[in-house]
């Protein structure tokens, strides 16, 4: 698991929600802040409750994605990354997918 200081808070998650550039795959969609010179990475996971109707199946989904984007959050750098998930994670291609994404950033 990341550390808090690099997780979002409900306040860095509207700004990067508003401001930040988007880059689309079918499973999720990264918003993307860049560099801001005195944070860490940062990483934060949004889940719709039409996704997994239960908070369990929205926990459970959103401890893969971190431990998937952990090497991110834990590099050196100062960008921002929120993840907004549409489905629920195909365990054999999504690690390929975000790593894929994660390139793009």
């Amino acid at each position: 698991m990341l550390p808090k200081k690099n997780r979002l808070t409900t306040k860095e998650w509207d700004v990067v929600f508003k401001s930040g550039r988007r880059i689309k795959s079918p499973s999720f969609t990264f918003v993307v802040l860049k560099p801001t010179l005195t944070a860490p990475n940062r990483v934060g996971v949004s889940i719709s409750k039409k996704v997994g109707k239960t908070a369990v199946v929205r926990n459970a989904t959103k401890r893969i994605y971190m431990a998937y984007l952990d090497d991110f959050g834990r590099k050196e750098g100062h960008t921002t990354l929120g993840v907004i998930v549409h489905t629920l994670p195909n365990q054999e291609t999504l690690q390929q997918e975000i790593e894929a994404y994660v390139g793009k950033i």
